[in-house]
């Protein structure tokens, strides 16, 4: 191993957690196969934050006098100014496309782990993390194919929080490879702040996606912008490191290095 590829290990490392921690949509034009099935027998808040957050879907809103009687329904968001308004009928939105690509930013992971895995254990399950976050978020993505209604919000928020864990866990082996490796006194701070760093990522993860799902977009692109200078932060601290992480790797090799044969030693 080398110091340019520890690097390039580090860099696609890097790399790949700010894909994760970065979300972007735009719409493809292309539509769902059928439109979303209302249940009248479920709130429409509930629904509507399931599709909105994990399918970009759209609704209209009633609104009701103060004896609760609805006054008017099918009203477009644009078109209601009152605090007495709840959601009435939700809709798929166009089929979304995630600019910075979760795959590629766990494929990259992946990449990354699989060169080091040789030298701590932890990359190895950092690998299978990341192959599981792929299978989870390729399954959320292919959910409204399959299913519709209550149904469909119901295991959207349960693939959508399995995808989740699976991504912070992801990115805790990743890191925790990376302080295996440093164990050297010198790197002590180093250490301390890549800790701290991943936990802050941790929150900022969970909070992003509580935000996302509760629809309240302006505080979602705070926290998520904070989240993107957190995963920099962390960047920034493992290029100062880089040098030990390949002492690590050395003399790992070194370790593994078959004792030759001495050729000299005479037969009895």
């Amino acid at each position: 191993m080398t110091i340019s590829a520890i690097r390039k290990c580090m860099l696609l490392s890097v790399l790949g957690v700010l894909l994760l921690a970065t979300n972007i949509y735009v719409p493809s034009r292309i539509n769902y196969p059928h439109s979303y099935k209302n249940e009248s027998n479920v709130i429409g808040e509930y629904q509507y934050y399931n599709i909105k957050a994990f399918f970009g879907g759209t609704c209209t809103y009633k609104e009701l006098d103060a004896s609760g009687r609805v006054i008017r329904e099918n009203i477009p968001a644009q078109g209601i100014d009152t605090t007495a308004k709840f959601v009435d009928q939700v809709f798929f939105g166009q089929i979304r496309i995630d600019l910075f690509s979760d795959y590629l930013g766990l494929a990259l992971i992946l990449i990354s782990c699989l060169w080091l895995s040789r030298y701590c254990k932890a990359f190895g399950f950092t690998a299978f993390f990341a192959s599981l976050s792929s299978v989870l978020k390729c399954a959320l993505g292919l959910l409204p194919f399959f299913f519709n209604g209550i149904i469909l919000c119901n295991m959207a928020l349960g693939v959508g929080i399995s995808f989740l864990i699976a991504s912070i866990i992801t990115t805790f082996f990743l890191f925790k490879g990376y302080i295996v490796m440093i164990p050297d006194a010198s790197c002590r701070d180093e250490r301390l702040w890549l800790n701290t760093g991943w936990f802050i990522s941790f929150v900022l993860m969970i909070l992003v996606l509580f935000l996302r799902w509760l629809d309240l977009s302006a505080l979602m692109t705070i926290f998520n912008g904070f989240l993107i200078i957190d995963v920099l932060f962390l960047g920034y601290f493992l290029k100062r490191v880089d040098i030990f992480v390949l002492k690590y790797c050395q003399k790992k090799d070194q370790t593994n290095i078959p004792k030759s044969v001495d050729t000299n030693e005479t037969d009895n």
